[in-house]
């Protein structure tokens, strides 16, 4: 029961930290991304919780988890690469 408490604290605690960097990222770069600001919390909050409902009813009913963790190692590397290429 504990640890359970302790990882939902730090998981909180994880989305925090991205969303704050997602807002001070541009900052640090001498780039003013004021109006696409909302735009990526929105996009953000939209694919967590998506992902928090997908998760909960798939797994493991319907997907094992070792496959939904591959497809999301997937999807994570294919997300980080369109970021890096990003050019707004």
């Amino acid at each position: 029961m504990s640890l359970g408490a302790l990882a939902m604290f730090l998981h909180a605690g994880c989305q925090v930290i991205a969303i704050d960097t997602i807002i001070s990222y541009d900052n640090s770069m001498g780039i003013d991304l004021m109006e696409y600001k909302k735009l990526f919390l929105l996009i953000y909050w939209q694919q967590l919780i998506c992902g928090h409902m997908l998760g909960i009813i798939l797994i493991p009913k319907y997907v094992l988890k070792k496959n939904a963790h591959v497809f999301c190692m997937i999807l994570n590397k294919f997300s980080i690469s369109n970021l890096v290429t990003l050019d707004i």
